[in-house]
């Protein structure tokens, strides 16, 4: 969330979703026609699309309560997520961030100023582009039972079940690791020809954090990838990873993939570092 641009003194703050090319009214009228409460502010050849709310549920004494109350976050947060989606499918779009505001449009349009090579620049190459998230995740259970398979074996050739009790069950532990660190390292491995390929397929990738599905879960989340695409070839893409995804199906495989989508590009958006001063030139 950024408030640095909100002036205490007003009680009204102008929420910013995102910034656009500057777009011909029916394009505007077609946004605007089914999220009414949707205002444009528009400077430098550019639109900046907002709506008008309350300072105080953002900033000031209310506002560190509201922040932590998932009850009164959670429907804004998807509000504002689903307003940029709605603006983001008919134009290019710099999405902002969660809880941008400015207290006045003197404020927004010195920012825009501020910003302009940045926000330009981006909205004529990866602003016209949209997003897809791709996960691999892998399934423990079924990798563990694989691994085990190819190593009872060995491991009765070497005498792993004999010896005494507190030398076996330290055998144990040291062969749990060793298959532990492998098992990872082999799944690593295994990802890296997908994800070269998928490179290759879109504008640019993304590695984002990992994310896991929670406590007792057997699931992994090995990969985490955002992607850009074209808008005209998302169906391409789609086809590819349903094709790696059958593949992997039709193996018994212990990798499975998950593909989201498409989204505003919120992953490769620049940073807008306050002090940046690189306005339209005259």
């Amino acid at each position: 969330m950024s408030i640095e641009h909100v002036d205490r003194a007003t009680s009204k703050a102008i929420y910013l979703l995102g910034v656009a090319p500057e777009s011909p009214a029916d394009t505007r009228d077609a946004i605007q026609a089914d999220y009414s409460m949707l205002e444009i502010v528009s400077a430098f050849e550019l639109d900046a699309w907002l709506v008008r709310i309350d300072r105080e549920d953002f900033d000031g004494p209310a506002a560190e309560k509201n922040l932590a109350d998932i009850n009164w976050l959670s429907p804004r947060v998807m509000a504002h997520q689903m307003a940029v989606q709605h603006i983001a499918n008919e134009v290019a779009l710099l999405p902002m961030r969660f809880g941008t505001l400015f207290s006045s449009e003197q404020a927004l349009i010195e920012f825009l100023f501020n910003h302009y090579a940045t926000i330009a620049a981006f909205l004529a190459g990866d602003g016209r582009h949209v997003e897809w998230g791709i996960k691999c995740y892998a399934d423990w259970s079924l990798a563990v039972d694989a691994f085990q398979r190819n190593q009872r074996s060995d491991e009765a050739d070497n005498g792993a079940g004999g010896g005494a009790v507190g030398m076996t069950y330290l055998l144990k532990k040291k062969l749990l690791r060793e298959r532990d660190a492998a098992l990872q390292s082999w799944m690593v491995e295994r990802l890296q020809p997908l994800r070269d390929e998928l490179q290759r397929r879109v504008v640019r990738l993304a590695d984002r954090g990992v994310l896991q599905d929670g406590k007792g879960s057997t699931r992994e989340c090995m990969a985490n990838w955002a992607v850009l695409v074209p808008r005209e070839q998302q169906e391409q893409l789609q086809g590819w990873v349903e094709e790696m995804r059958l593949q992997v199906l039709d193996a018994n495989d212990s990798l499975s993939i998950e593909m989201t989508g498409p989204w505003p590009p919120y992953s490769f958006v620049p940073t807008l570092d306050s002090d940046e001063r690189r306005g339209k030139a005259a």
